[in-house]
């Protein structure tokens, strides 16, 4: 069963639920924005605040489980007629749209457009200072049912300087970086509140719940046991390197230079060669260049995810949320985050397609 309920952008009040329509879809990504697109009958528009940033949360149940799939901002509607009976097509984004919102509004080398530290930390600030408790006048909009959850340190320090630019572009480059310094992966998300109309940034290391195999609690999925269906593996390796030249501190044929690759990659064929090259300006020491160096190799490696429709074994929202770890088992068997999913449904048929990400 899927329910929708409607908020007002100022209030938690209730104003509406939606419990039948003509047509939906809707997606929930991991660092990144969904967006949902709903079709409602002239007649179900009663009561209901067609304004911007109406939220709207949508709540997957069963009987057994309920689970709040995401909270989507309305921004804008179609009406249509066909035949005799007249539509509206309601379309939003997801609560993590609200980073597309705000630049970093700080000149540059001030303490909010430069910083060090733990890359996760510094994902926190930024949006806290510009859009969260510590941004300034109608910037704060931590009345409005948004917080940013404390600071955990889970990554390893990086220095970024950013101003003048977008909040969720920050926020990207921040994960990109400490993906090639450190090999850290970062997930981040406005993970919706039980409430229907709150959301709180949050940022996890590699994955939100781990439902691996090695894990106490495992999933297997699989077209073997018959929990995906329409499975369709990717491995791309075009933009991939395994050739690292890292340059430390110095200048010209004084400068420290080290040297690191990944053999097993490179032998794939005769040309597999592929190089690049890690400023590690801030290193000194050959040993911890070189550390340094090995975590960007690892980064460069070629991707593989998976899509594929959910079948009947396990439910999303009981058994599966997006920003797992899973096993997956296909024609190989991964390790994989579930980066996203997109409901369809129509007619009383729901369906869940999902994008799965190997872990690095």
């Amino acid at each position: 069963m899927i329910t929708i309920a409607v908020y007002r952008p100022e209030s938690a009040t209730l104003q509406k639920i939606i419990l039948d329509f003509h047509n939906l879809e809707a997606t929930r990504v991991v660092s990144g924005v969904g967006a949902i697109a709903i079709t409602l009958a002239e007649s179900q528009m009663t009561d209901f605040p067609l304004q911007a940033d109406t939220r709207m949360a949508l709540t997957l149940s069963d009987g057994s489980y309920s689970h709040l799939f995401g909270i989507y901002l309305l921004g804008g509607w179609v009406w249509q007629t066909i035949g005799n009976q007249r539509y509206v097509t309601l379309n939003g984004l997801c609560l993590n749209s609200l980073l597309m919102r705000r630049i970093v509004a700080y000149a540059a080398g001030s303490e909010q457009a430069k910083k060090s530290g733990a890359a996760d930390n510094i994902m926190r600030a930024v949006v806290r200072e510009n859009l969260g408790s510590l941004a300034s006048g109608d910037r704060d909009i931590s009345a409005y049912g948004f917080s940013v959850e404390a600071d955990l340190s889970i990554a390893q320090s990086v220095s970024m300087a950013f101003a003048w630019r977008k909040v969720i572009d920050v926020i990207a480059d921040i994960s990109r970086v400490a993906y090639q310094q450190n090999a850290e992966q970062l997930y981040w998300d406005i993970v919706p509140g039980s409430d229907g109309w709150s959301g709180m940034f949050q940022v996890r290391k590699s994955f939100f719940r781990d439902r691996r195999m090695s894990s106490p609690y495992a999933l297997w999925l699989s077209p073997d046991n018959r929990t995906l269906g329409e499975i369709v593996e990717s491995y791309d390796r075009r933009d991939a390197y395994n050739y690292v030249y890292a340059g430390g501190q110095g200048n010209g044929a004084g400068r420290v230079i080290v040297y690191v690759s990944d053999s097993g990659d490179i032998s794939q064929s005769v040309i597999a060669r592929a190089e690049s090259f890690y400023d590690g300006a801030q290193y000194s020491e050959r040993t911890t260049l070189t550390a340094a160096a090995h975590k960007y190799l690892r980064a460069g490696k070629p991707k593989t995810t998976v899509q594929a429709k959910l079948n009947d074994g396990y439910l999303y929202g009981r058994d599966i949320t997006v920003g797992d770890a899973l096993t997956v088992k296909g024609h190989a068997e991964y390790d994989m985050i579930l980066r996203a999913v997109r409901l369809s449904s129509s007619d009383g048929v729901t369906t869940f397609e999902t994008t799965l990400e190997a872990i690095s």
